[in-house]
């Protein structure tokens, strides 16, 4: 189950927050998915990387230290 998968691999659960959004609504709409918009808000803000074969996250995060 996933709940299992999460807890082996030790995987933490981000959750949303207001600075979250706050980014997510600055963002300029080079990508329409509202969910891919909130993961690359969170990486901005929460300073993670992402792994994503979509090419639009490049887009937003080549300013910034997220890779």
């Amino acid at each position: 189950m996933v709940i299992e998968d999460v807890t082996d691999d030790e995987i933490e659960i981000l959750s949303v927050n207001f600075a979250h959004t706050v980014v997510q609504n600055r963002l300029p709409l080079h990508h329409r998915d509202p969910f891919d918009r909130m993961i690359i808000s969170q990486a901005i803000v929460e300073n993670i990387d992402v792994i994503s074969r979509d090419e639009q996250f490049d887009v937003y995060l080549k300013n910034e230290s997220v890779k």
